[in-house]
């Protein structure tokens, strides 16, 4: 930049800086900080005198002080101001999913509610600087956990902490989503370790428990065919719950293989002109058998796999019925269908080792494979928790053609 166009601070009759005036070009300019951003802005007078006059005017109107106009006066922000921000911004950038956006935004105040003691219809009120607290993180654990917690509400404290915390996620804090909100120092908020010891590997229940659980859920097929239906989509592709909504059954693909070998596989992977993004994308191959289950079921004219006719009827149907349903089998977890992907990433495991089942599990990180499922016991199932439904070494059903 040439001397003629850089800059230079504007003194007063005393030699004196004035702060936010500065001369480039011949011409008088503003520098303004919003939201840690510098801007100029074009004074239009001439004299000094005048653009000082302007200068105290523009930072009244713009809510700065007079005296520091590079630094913003606000009132102190509150959680209902970080929520509203928050799912304006996951509104118009289009992720996380709305409904993952009030989820997550319910977690926080369920959090601050409990860790201030106060009631859930005040939290909004509350300002972030007592909100946002590793106090109230440790309060909170301590009054969910309880004095002898067990894995699962371990594993539930985590969950909840996890998807709170989204909210200050890099990618959301880089969008500037959070630009007219005062954020407090949130580094003990994101940092606080509540459950120290470390994750307990997943342990696959007994098999004859197994057994007696997958004879029971294929008796499905004619007594509940909606659950049936459910429990294939989620126990033999692996689907998250927000994948089980979304699948449609144009992502089915039977792929050739050659030498006459084809297979079917379902295709999670990003679908911008059907509202889809999945957590991690990848293709999920399944047995020929559970394709033809689901097609006998299809209805006409409705896209999507699960019945239900709305997202919220489909969800309710995974996260709902058929969690109920195997919590009366036996499974002692609130979120008992989650445990379907679970169980088949064990089989997944044990039959064709830890890279196939990373990518069919599609984990983001290869250290969350190796977290849950390394260190089961290097044994051949005994049994194949299929019931009778055979796959190739590909996992995927062999058909000669």
């Amino acid at each position: 930049m040439s001397s003629e166009y850089r800059p230079v601070q504007v003194r007063d009759s005393r030699g004196r800086p004035i702060k936010g005036l500065f001369r480039r070009a011949g011409r008088l300019y503003l520098r303004v900080r919003v939201r840690r951003r510098e801007y100029w802005r074009r004074i239009p007078c001439e004299t000094i005198a005048e653009a000082r006059q302007y200068m105290r005017r523009f930072v009244r109107s713009a809510g700065v002080d007079v005296e520091r106009p590079c630094r913003a006066i606000r009132s102190p922000s509150t959680v209902g101001d970080l929520v509203q921000s928050y799912l304006d911004y996951a509104r118009r950038a289009g992720t996380p999913a709305a409904y993952v956006a009030r989820r997550n935004a319910q977690r926080l105040c369920r959090i601050v509610s409990l860790g201030l003691g106060v009631d859930a219809r005040t939290v909004s009120r509350i300002t972030l600087e007592s909100a946002i607290t590793k106090e109230v993180v440790k309060t909170w654990a301590e009054k969910t956990l309880g004095a002898d917690p067990d894995e699962s509400a371990r594993r539930s404290v985590r969950s909840m902490l996890r998807q709170a915390r989204s909210m200050f996620a890099r990618p959301v804090i880089a969008a500037d989503a959070y630009g007219a909100v005062c954020l407090p120092d949130y580094t003990g908020f994101l940092a606080f370790v509540p459950c120290a010891d470390p994750v307990v590997r997943y342990r696959l229940p007994d098999e004859d428990f197994v057994e007696r659980f997958m004879a029971a859920a294929h008796g499905l097929r004619e007594e509940r065919s909606e659950l049936y239906s459910a429990f294939l989509l989620v126990y033999y592709t692996a689907a998250r719950p927000g994948d089980a909504v979304a699948a449609r059954w144009s992502w089915f693909v039977h792929e050739d293989l050659g030498g006459g070998i084809r297979r079917w596989v379902i295709q999670y992977t990003p679908r911008p002109d059907e509202a889809y993004r999945p957590k991690t994308a990848g293709i999920v191959p399944l047995p020929a058998r559970v394709v033809d289950d689901l097609m006998a079921m299809r209805r006409p004219d409705d896209p999507f796999i699960l019945p239900g006719g709305s997202p919220t009827a489909r969800r309710n149907l995974v996260c709902r019925d058929l969690a109920a349903w195997m919590r009366e089998r036996g499974w002692k977890t609130p979120k008992a269908a989650y445990e379907l992907r679970k169980l088949r990433g064990s089989y997944w495991r044990f039959r064709y080792g830890l890279d196939r089942c990373h990518a069919w599990m599609r984990h983001s990180s290869y250290a969350t494979t190796l977290r849950y499922y390394a260190d089961l016991p290097r044994r051949p199932l005994q049994s194949e928790l299929e019931v009778g439904y055979e796959l190739d070494p590909l996992a995927g059903s062999v058909a000669r053609s």
